[in-house]
């Protein structure tokens, strides 16, 4: 049995904005504190708008497009990486991840409520008989990074008034929408494989994940080993 769930997806440096975006123009050399999570469809780019509390984008931009053009800084971010484990649990397929598992399921949820996205398979797919040993390989790229520096000249001084200015105005509701803005975002892709061999009751189930791992040429688990 094998299955494969892909999800493109970029990586997001998120500042901190709106609600404490003020606070934090008043003393510019306060280390802004840095959210890294997972696009996970959301489909965000530079300078959009970001509600941690809720894990959702907000409508809108921090600065025009040609500011965020003039201040984008593009470098090469070439990576590949495989890893595997044998354990079906949502914990250990968070441990796959590149990012904390509070972060992952966060992703996870939020991409839940805007579509169907193939990475929602990944952590939902379950295997439906105990006689079933299971491995999970992830294949992971990234290829270029983005990067927009807020605290520049040029962008501080082309920041969206009007978004902005909802925190002066009377539209409260709207001015706690946006907690961070995304100034940065690495492109890249993870692609997660699941093997299952379902085995008979008089076979011994360690045997058979050694067995699953040599036919990937893939490292033996440990305890595994040890029992074979």
């Amino acid at each position: 049995f094998f299955r494969m769930h892909g999800s493109m997806y970029l990586i997001r440096f998120l500042l901190p904005f709106l609600l404490a975006y003020q606070a934090a123009a008043a003393n510019w050399d306060a280390e802004p504190k840095t959210l890294y999570t997972q696009d996970a469809g959301r489909r965000m780019v530079l300078g959009s708008l970001y509600d941690a509390r809720s894990g959702m984008p907000v409508p809108g931009f921090l600065w025009d497009q040609d500011t965020i053009g003039r201040n984008t800084v593009e470098t090469n971010a070439s990576y590949s990486q495989s890893d595997f484990v044998m354990s079906d649990t949502l914990r250990d397929k968070g441990s796959l991840t590149d990012f904390s598992l509070s972060l992952t399921l966060s992703g996870m949820f939020s991409v839940l409520k805007i579509s169907g996205t193939a990475s929602i398979g990944y952590f939902t797919d379950k295997q439906r008989t105990r006689r079933a040993v299971r491995m999970t390989m992830k294949y992971g790229v990234r290829t270029v990074k983005q990067q927009i520096n807020p605290f520049d000249y040029d962008a501080m001084k082309n920041i969206n008034q009007h978004v902005m200015g909802m925190c002066d105005g009377g539209e409260k509701d709207e001015c706690k929408l946006a907690t961070h803005v995304v100034t940065g975002v690495t492109w890249g892709a993870d692609t997660y494989a699941l093997f299952e061999s379902v085995y008979k009751k008089d076979v011994d189930r360690q045997k058979i994940e050694v067995g699953l791992a040599a036919r990937l040429e893939l490292p033996v688990p440990i305890a595994a080993a040890e029992a074979a």
